[in-house]
């Protein structure tokens, strides 16, 4: 099971005397990686453990404590190893903080993981508890903790390069390249919307769709209308090196703006049911749901839960239900989120119309109909993209960028 250092640090409430309890018991202080304080590993196991966690961080980035005790007394193994990683304050000195805590508590034979928040990223609360059962449980009861704590943090670091490996292969496509004409070579969709001009709130979207990536574009579909920004578009300013324009306006938070670029579409949401023909992940909105976009928020440019975030930290967001019938269903601009740049903007979605005359805050909205068509259409595993420009400069990029053909 996997908690947030910084989520529980709010949501945990002990008595005044389990608290006191807790700040006695848990005022070990660390020395390196590995703390055997149970004292059950032999001096050259430490040695050698020790070594490879120190060369885990220092490669990968990846810092993993490792705590023994005898017991944890009258605190449970969730609490106490919580106390050693706010005590410890493992890895916070570093952006992304990716730090776990593995606590073994040998009398009590239970042990706790504890992940900061970067690592929710990684693996799911699921993945990580059927791991410990299947790698620590035996081991433990057969007194190897040396060899099932390798043989479960082995497992984490596999996870944790799988995952950077992914990110980097994303960041690689949309932040590392120097040929525009690659910002679309492995997507398969797009969504191309037209502007009317740079601060139009007005625009026309196509749908495109290819076999693959060596094959040209083909409408889906009509052209439709559809609302944007009440103050025009603005650039993403993660595209400025590409743009040979030197009169940028890069989109910023509360500019009532929508970016300008080259986004992924990566899950939908909505107070609706997910519908049935979607392969999109689906968030359901209800009574808590909201988007922070608070810029001093550690969840900024996030979807949360208000009741399960634990870290609550913002002082505005959007209650999506409240929202109402242009919630009912929505796509999720993968803008600014990529890294998160706090102020660069926020909340950007495809969502339902007010009506075709009511422009939006920075979202590209439209009529139900075309939006389900989308949610639906929609296929991860085609890189779905949504293209969004002014149609001048569409035009002028158009050849070299290898946009769609937009009549």
């Amino acid at each position: 099971m996997k908690k947030s250092f910084f989520s529980i640090f709010f949501t945990l409430i002990l008595s005044v005397s389990g608290l006191a309890q807790a700040k006695v018991q848990t005022s070990l202080a660390p020395n390196g990686f590995l703390n055997d304080f149970a004292n059950v590993f032999d001096l050259r196991t430490r040695l050698d453990l020790e070594q490879t966690l120190q060369k885990i961080s220092k490669e990968e980035g990846l810092n993993i404590a490792v705590v023994t005790v005898k017991t944890t007394g009258n605190i449970s193994a969730k609490d106490y190893s919580l106390s050693l990683a706010r005590n410890w304050k493992l890895g916070e000195k570093t952006k992304p903080n990716y730090s776990m805590l593995i606590l073994a508590a040998i009398d009590d034979r239970q042990y706790f993981t504890q992940i900061s928040r970067d690592l929710e990223d990684v693996t799911l609360n699921s993945w990580l508890d059927s791991e410990q059962k299947r790698l620590l449980v035996p081991a433990f009861q057969k007194r190897e903790y040396a060899f099932g704590l390798e043989g479960f943090i082995d497992s984490c670091v596999k996870k944790f390069i799988d995952f950077k490996q992914q990110k980097r292969a994303e960041l690689e496509r949309k932040f590392r390249i120097f040929e525009p004409a690659a910002v679309l070579e492995n997507s398969l969709q797009a969504v191309v919307v037209a502007a009317d001009g740079w601060d139009s709130s007005n625009g026309t979207a196509q749908l495109f769709e290819r076999p693959n990536a060596n094959s040209g574009w083909a409408e889906k579909g009509k052209q439709f209308p559809v609302v944007l920004g009440r103050s025009g578009l603005a650039w993403d300013e993660q595209i400025a090196y590409l743009l040979k324009d030197p009169h940028k306006i890069f989109k910023q938070e509360g500019d009532g703006r929508a970016p300008a670029g080259v986004f992924d579409l990566k899950f939908a949401f909505g107070s609706v049911e997910k519908p049935a023909n979607s392969k999109l992940s689906f968030v359901k909105v209800e009574e808590y749901t909201e988007c922070v976009d608070d810029v001093n928020s550690a969840s900024y440019n996030r979807i949360v839960d208000r009741m399960k975030i634990g870290n609550f930290d913002w002082q505005s967001s959007e209650k999506m239900l409240e929202i109402g019938e242009e919630y009912a269903l929505g796509v999720f601009v993968d803008y600014n989120s990529q890294p998160v740049k706090k102020g660069n903007g926020s909340c950007i979605f495809l969502h339902i119309w007010t009506d075709k005359s009511t422009a939006t805050s920075g979202c590209t909205a439209m009529a139900r109909e075309n939006l389900e068509n989308i949610v639906n259409w929609i296929d991860p595993s085609k890189k779905p993209v949504l293209i969004q420009i002014p149609r001048t400069e569409y035009q002028k990029m158009e050849q070299e960028w290898k946009f769609p053909n937009l009549r």
